[in-house]
């Protein structure tokens, strides 16, 4: 994996191509140093202006490290390692809601209008994670939660 990107938000391509097992050569910018570990910097993140010694270094290299360990640096970004912890924000957001006072009606009165499908489409639940969902939405807005711990992975 080869990026020799000027512009990033978070680097979801080289994420999926490091889990993937493919040996990244990044620029030493933006979102990489943040993903990468420390350690292997020197072998993984070029200098501006040093691609291509960067590129001939790495095939000279070759495989360094198992893609067990490459698949560690990247396995907090897991939907499966985050999964609960926004779960437990949009709950704890959701509590702290006026809109989780709202009653929200009987999912089975719900089921026949066509809106949200039958009985067990999780219809319910897909408008209380909405719900929740804009709640938690106007407290990021509010400065309401604090992102640290959903960004840092930890």
């Amino acid at each position: 994996m080869v990026s020799a990107a000027r512009h990033e938000f978070f680097g979801q391509a080289v994420v999926e191509a490091v889990y993937c097992g493919c040996r990244p050569v990044l620029p030493r910018r933006l979102s990489y140093p943040e993903i990468i570990p420390q350690e292997v910097h020197p072998l993984v993140l070029y200098e501006e202006g040093r691609l291509v010694p960067a590129l001939r270094a790495a095939l000279q290299r070759g495989r360094e490290w198992s893609e067990d360990w490459q698949r560690t640096w990247v396995a907090r970004f897991d939907w499966g390692s985050i999964a609960r912890k926004y779960d437990e924000e949009i709950w704890r957001l959701w509590e702290r809601s006026p809109v989780s006072e709202v009653e929200m009606g009987d999912p089975a009165e719900q089921a026949g209008d066509g809106l949200y499908g039958g009985p067990h489409s999780g219809a319910h639940e897909g408008r209380v994670t909405l719900d929740a969902t804009l709640a938690m939405a106007a407290a990021l807005g509010q400065g309401g939660i604090d992102e640290g711990p959903l960004r840092s992975g930890t």
